[in-house]
């Protein structure tokens, strides 16, 4: 059967732009209609573009689709059957990354609902193990990790780490903060994250936790997050370590930008 250049675009569902394409490419190249010079496409062809598709779906080359559709390379079953069981693998991890980014998504969700905008409520708590990568200007090693592990894993927390020795001084400057990002273990576990020397391990432990709006960073001084110390004391705990602010989302409250940030750290009974 043959098929004209309209009809061939209806039953493959390609478009006329991305025939031109495969032409150009020797991907598919229709015969001509010897009395009016038309593109005439044939089911072998048709085969041919869907099998394109199918390829470029699993991102692989068009110089490769090329000889592949052509029959100029000899691929054999071991070949194909590996090349099958790692595109298997990629769908298996990216699924389970979208599960995690749905499963932040949910946990985003809630907070925006139960969150308490003028007066924060400090919990103690189980807090997950997690590994965290610093911010440092000077190493270019850790600076394209953070960019990595932000630009393919979106759940892995922009974050920001606050000084404990900063906080115990009492005074109205801005505190000093250093940006990274965190990922918890069972992120790492699940999607076989490797680990290296520039991400650091923190145990779970007990810990707080507070969600928390702030509307800039530049101007967090002590007496914004003084309300932590007062309420931890009412429960019997004071501050272990540094202050993790870990960036949850960001909307606009009253005409104001606002970030809603989670804050947490390891805690010890007075």
């Amino acid at each position: 059967m043959r098929y004209s250049t309209n009809q061939f675009t209806k039953v493959t569902g390609v478009t006329v732009d991305a025939l031109r394409y495969y032409e150009k490419n020797n991907i598919c190249i229709p015969e001509k209609n010897q009395n009016n010079n038309y593109r005439q496409y044939s089911n072998h062809d048709a085969i041919k573009v869907l099998m394109t598709k199918l390829y470029r779906n699993l991102d692989v080359p068009v110089s490769d689709i090329c000889q592949k559709i052509n029959g100029c390379c000899e691929d054999d079953q071991v070949t194909e059957l590996n090349f099958v069981a790692n595109k298997v693998s990629g769908i298996d991890l990216e699924i389970k990354r979208l599960t995690l980014l749905r499963e932040r998504l949910i946990d985003t969700e809630k907070k925006l609902g139960d969150i308490n905008v003028k007066n924060p409520l400090v919990s103690v708590v189980e807090l997950p193990s997690i590994y965290k990568v610093k911010s440092n200007l000077k190493c270019m090693e850790t600076e394209k990790l953070i960019r990595e592990l932000i630009e393919f894993f979106p759940f892995a927390v922009p974050s920001l780490t606050i000084g404990k020795s900063d906080l115990n001084v009492a005074n109205y400057e801005p505190l000093p903060v250093q940006l990274g990002v965190h990922i918890t273990e069972e992120f790492v576990q699940k999607l076989n994250i490797n680990v290296n020397s520039l991400m650091e391990y923190y145990p779970k432990g007990l810990g707080m936790r507070c969600d928390f709006w702030i509307k800039d960073f530049a101007t967090l001084t002590n007496d914004k997050l003084h309300f932590i110390f007062e309420q931890l004391e009412q429960q019997g705990y004071e501050l272990m370590e540094d202050i993790c602010v870990r960036v949850i989302s960001v909307n606009q409250i009253k005409g104001e930008i606002m970030y809603l940030t989670t804050l947490c750290a390891k805690v010890q009974a007075i």
